[in-house]
């Protein structure tokens, strides 16, 4: 009679095979996070709509939608229609009350259904709003002065 040889292998190289994938896989879920992270932008332009008046040398945008934007990272700037004047541009100015905004929050904020007034323009032109950390725009257009 012939001695049966049974041969028995080890189960070591498929703990050890299973092991290397779930490392491998460990480690891509750690740098693909780590690269997402990265690439975040933290500080993006706010959207929003405006209606825009003119009516007694005041200059009103009234916030219609999107996201709420501080007065002191919003610039305001025309140029002139017809004429020579390259631009006038106003920020945050605090005690000369040429950028100002109305509404219900009682913040420096403006938000839907705020308004924000700029005083002293007297000429036809065109405006655009920009936000002055990523000085991106926000929104932009024309106006005729009556």
């Amino acid at each position: 009679m012939k001695q049966q040889v049974k041969k028995e292998e080890a189960v070591s190289p498929v703990i050890g095979i299973m092991l290397m994938l779930v490392v491998t896989i460990v480690v891509a879920a750690v740098i693909t996070g780590f690269a997402m992270d990265l690439s975040k932008d933290t500080n993006k332009t706010p959207t929003a709509i405006f209606d825009v008046q003119y009516e007694d040398n005041k200059f009103t945008l009234k916030h219609k939608g999107g996201d709420p934007i501080r007065l002191q990272d919003m610039t305001v700037s025309f140029e002139q229609m017809f004429g020579t004047d390259k631009g006038i541009t106003y920020t945050d100015s605090g005690a000369d009350g040429k950028l100002t905004i109305l509404g219900q929050n009682g913040k420096d904020v403006a938000s839907v259904g705020d308004v924000i007034v700029v005083n002293g323009i007297s000429s036809s032109g065109f405006w655009t709003l920009t936000y002055a950390p990523t000085n991106g725009l926000i929104a932009s257009g024309d106006f005729i002065v009556p």
